[in-house]
């Protein structure tokens, strides 16, 4: 994505803001581990859920513990207006995620009994009810995304603004023979690579 629609020429200077750019892939980066189905905001290069706050036609900022709160109201009751609450059918935001949680938690106990490697198949195998999966399911997502992403932006601010680890972080990816995309296997190797990981994570 960044290398096609973002890279700097000598005719022409394209800046871009990594924040939005980090959230998109931790949007779909954690759903690929709970569902095994990402939900296409990097690739898209938006919040195609319209997740984040600052998404035109999102939520506004705080809303997300509202939506336990009037699930809660709603459980006892039955007069509460059900409009105000997201529903499975959604096609976007909290609704929308909803949904994929529920369609991915009832895929091992439907008929088929699939169970997949996955963080969600993995809630089953260890006794969790289904209401109690697709809570996990939602949990996991919110709280995973947002946090990973902000730990993904600590780490590249505090490396591109210290010009002795930039450099030779830089040399050691120069020097490395590495496949495009990068495999996990050759990150392992890369230990100045490894060790900026772990740092940024503790500094997080």
């Amino acid at each position: 994505l960044l290398e096609s629609k973002c890279l700097s020429a000598v005719e022409s200077y394209s800046p871009v803001d990594l924040a939005p750019e980090i959230q998109y892939f931790t949007l779909d980066v954690i759903p690929d581990i709970a569902f095994r189905k990402p939900f296409g905001s990097h690739r898209a290069d938006r919040d195609v859920l319209l997740l984040r706050p600052n998404s035109p036609g999102s939520c506004p900022s705080g809303d997300f513990p509202c939506y336990g709160f009037l699930d809660y109201v709603k459980s006892f009751s039955r007069a509460f207006p059900k409009r105000f609450c997201p529903k499975y059918t959604d096609k976007v935001g909290v609704g929308k995620l909803m949904g994929s949680c529920k369609e991915a938690v009832a895929e091992p106990l439907g008929p088929s009994k699939k169970t997949r490697r996955n963080t969600s198949g993995s809630f089953i195998r260890h006794g969790l009810t289904q209401p109690e999966a697709e809570a996990e399911a939602l949990l996991q997502i919110f709280a995973g995304a947002e946090t990973s992403a902000a730990a993904v932006c600590a780490a590249l601010l505090y490396i591109f603004t210290n010009p002795h680890i930039y450099n030779t972080f830089f040399a050691e990816l120069s020097s490395s023979i590495i496949s495009h995309p990068i495999t996990n296997e050759e990150a392992r190797k890369l230990s100045y690579l490894q060790a900026a990981i772990k740092e940024g994570r503790e500094g997080v």
